[in-house]
C-alpha cells in the first residue's frame, strides 16, 4: 500500500517538505548563532559593569515570576503549528486566552512582591518583581499570528522578526547598564525588550489579532496537559534560582546563572532553533510512519553531531571562556561551567524528544516524563546546596538531566512501527567517537608556550574543530556514507562553492 497518497503526501509543494525542514533548520541556527553571538557581547560588557550580585537580584526575582507563567501556560503556539486546519477564531482565541493569563499573571506578581522578597531576605527583590510584573502584560500582548512564520516555513521571517528584537533589547540594555551601572539596567532592558517585541510583532505580520473566545473548547483538549508539563519544566529550569536563592547570597546566585547561561549554550542555540523548524515538518510526517521513523532518527543524530562537541568544547575550554568573556573576578564559575556543559548533551538531546513528543500529539506522556525529572533533580538539589553550595546544585542538575531520555526513547519507538530505540541512539556513535578523540587533542596537548588568553582559547577550538571534524567524516565514510547529516553539511558546502565567481570561472 502507498504511504503518500499524491494528493496529500508531505512532499506536495514548491519546495520538498525535506527541503523546508532543512532550510528551516538553517534559518533557524543562524538565527540562534546570531542571537548568541548579540548575547555574548551583552552578557561581556555588562559583566564588566554590574556587580555578581546585580545578576543575582533579577535572576532571583524571574525565577519566581516564571511559576505562575508556567502554571498558565497552555502551550498555544505548539497547538496551532500541530493543527494545520488553524482558523482565525483559532489565532484569536489563543491570543485572548494568553492575553488574561499574562493579565491574571500581572496582577498577582504585582500583590506578592512583598512575601517573594521575604522568601529571599533580600527588600531589593520586591520593587524589581513590581517593575517586571509589567513586561508580563505586555508580553501577553504579543500577536500571536507571528506563529504563521514557523507553520508556514516562512523561516527567514522568524529570522528577522527575532534577531531584530534582540539586536534592538542588546543595544539598550548595554546603554542602560553605561548609564545606571546597577541591576537596574537588567530590569529596564528586559522590559524595554518585551516592548520592542510587542511592535514588532503587530508590525511584521499582516493579520492583528482580535480578542474572541469562540474556539476555546478545541484548544483546551491540547492545552491543559500541556500545563501540566509546563510546571514539571518551571521547577526543572528554575530550581536552581530558587533553592540557591534561599540558602545563598546573590552573589552566588549571579555566578552560578551566569555560568549556565554560558554552558546552556546547546540547549539555547542548538536544540531550540532546531525545534522551532522541526516541529511543523514532525506534524505533517506523523500520518507517514516510515518517513517519521526516518525523520526521528536522523535529528537525533544530527542533534547528537552538534552538540556534543559544542558540549564538551565548553568544558574543556572553560578556564579560558571565563576570563575572556567574563574578567578575571569570575573564576568561581569555571567548575560550574564544566559541568553544566556535560549535563547539557543529554539536556539538548531530551529536548529534541520533548518537542517531538508535543508536536506528535503525546502530550500526556511528555507531561509525565516532565515531572519524572523535576522530582528527581529536586530530591537531589537541596541537601546538595546545603552540603556543597552551587556546585551541589550544578551536580544535581548533572545527575537529573538524562532522567527522562530512556522512558522518552522507549515510548517513541513503541508508538512508532519500524522505530526502535536502539536505531535512535545508533546515530551518536560517530558524534561520541568523534567527540572523545577532540577531547583528547585539546586536554593532552601542551600549551604551555602560549600565555595570552584569547590566543589559547583561539588555538584550542581550532585544534577541537579540526580534530572532530576529520574523524567525523572519516568514520562517516567508512559507514559507508549513510544520508545524515555529515552529507546535507558536505552537499551544503559544494553547493555554496559553485556560485563563488572564482571557481566557476576556473570551473
Amino acid at each position: 500500500m502507498s504511504e503518500s497518497p499524491p494528493s496529500s503526501s508531505p512532499e506536495s509543494g514548491a519546495l520538498p517538505l525535506k527541503g523546508k525542514i532543512v532550510s528551516g533548520s538553517i534559518w533557524m541556527i543562524a538565527m540562534r548563532w546570531t542571537m548568541r553571538f548579540l548575547g555574548i557581547v551583552n552578557v561581556g560588557i555588562l559583566a564588566r559593569l554590574l556587580e555578581q550580585e546585580d545578576f543575582g537580584l533579577v535572576a532571583m526575582a524571574s525565577a519566581v515570576m516564571a511559576l505562575p507563567v508556567m502554571l498558565l501556560d497552555m502551550g498555544f503556539e505548539n497547538a496551532l503549528i500541530r493543527d494545520r486546519s488553524a482558523s482565525k477564531d483559532d489565532y484569536n482565541t489563543a491570543w485572548t486566552l494568553r492575553v488574561l493569563q499574562m493579565g491574571f499573571v500581572a496582577v498577582l506578581i504585582f500583590f506578592t512582591a512583598p512575601y517573594i522578597a521575604g522568601y529571599y531576605g533580600d527588600p531589593r527583590v520586591e520593587d524589581i518583581c513590581r517593575m517586571l510584573s509589567a513586561s508580563i502584560l505586555v508580553q501577553g500582548l504579543q500577536n500571536m499570528w507571528v506563529v504563521s512564520f514557523r507553520k508556514d516555513f516562512k523561516f527567514h521571517a522568524d529570522f528577522l522578526f527575532n534577531v531584530s528584537k534582540k539586536l534592538l533589547t542588546t543595544i539598550v540594555t548595554i546603554i542602560f547598564a553605561f548609564a545606571l551601572q546597577t541591576y537596574w539596567a537588567l530590569v529596564y532592558g528586559q522590559l524595554t525588550g518585551v516592548v520592542i517585541e510587542l511592535l514588532l510583532s503587530l508590525l511584521v505580520v499582516g493579520q492583528l489579532p482580535r480578542p474572541t473566545l469562540k474556539a476555546w473548547r478545541k484548544l483546551w483538549g491540547f492545552a491543559r496537559w500541556n500545563m501540566a508539563g509546563s510546571v514539571a519544566i518551571y521547577v526543572y529550569y528554575n530550581s536552581d534560582k530558587l533553592i540557591l536563592g534561599h540558602f545563598l547570597p546573590a552573589s552566588l546566585v549571579g555566578i552560578f546563572t551566569v555560568g549556565r547561561e554560558i554552558s546552556d549554550m546547546p540547549i539555547n542555540e542548538i536544540s531550540a532553533p532546531l525545534n522551532r523548524a522541526l516541529g511543523p515538518g514532525f506534524a505533517e510526517l506523523q500520518p507517514y510512519p516510515e518517513r517519521y521513523a526516518s525523520a526521528v532518527k536522523k535529528t537525533w543524530g544530527a542533534v547528537a553531531t552538534i552538540v556534543l562537541p559544542v558540549s564538551i568544547g565548553i568544558a574543556a575550554t572553560a578556564s579560558q571562556i571565563v576570563p575572556v568573556l567574563l574578567g578575571p573576578n569570575w573564576e568561581e564559575a569555571i567548575p560550574i561551567i564544566q559541568l553544566l556543559s556535560l549535563s547539557g548533551i543529554l539536556a539538548t538531546l531530551d529536548g529534541i524528544l520533548t518537542n517531538i513528543l508535543i508536536v506528535s500529539g503525546y502530550v500526556a506522556f511528555s507531561a509525565v516524563r516532565a515531572w519524572i525529572r523535576a522530582v528527581v533533580v529536586l530530591l537531589i538539589a537541596i541537601p546538595a546546596v546545603i552540603h556543597f553550595g552551587i556546585f551541589g546544585m550544578a551536580a544535581a542538575q548533572f545527575l537529573s538531566s538524562g532522567s527522562g531520555l530512556i522512558p522518552s526513547l522507549r515510548y517513541i519507538s513503541k508508538k512508532t512501527p519500524g522505530l526502535t530505540a536502539l536505531s535512535v541512539v545508533a546515530g551518536a556513535v560517530r558524534p561520541v567517537c568523534a567527540s572523545i578523540v577532540m577531547a583528547l587533542c585539546v586536554l593532552a596537548w601542551n600549551w604551555s608556550d602560549i600565555e595570552a588568553p584569547v590566543l589559547l582559547l583561539l588555538c584550542k577550538v581550532v585544534t577541537g574543530a579540526a580534530s572532530y571534524s576529520l574523524v567525523l567524516l572519516g568514520l562517516w565514510r567508512m559507514d559507508g556514507k549513510p544520508d545524515t547529516i555529515e552529507r546535507t553539511v558536505l552537499n551544503l558546502g559544494r553547493s555554496l562553492l559553485q556560485r563563488v565567481p572564482f571557481l566557476q570561472r576556473a570551473g
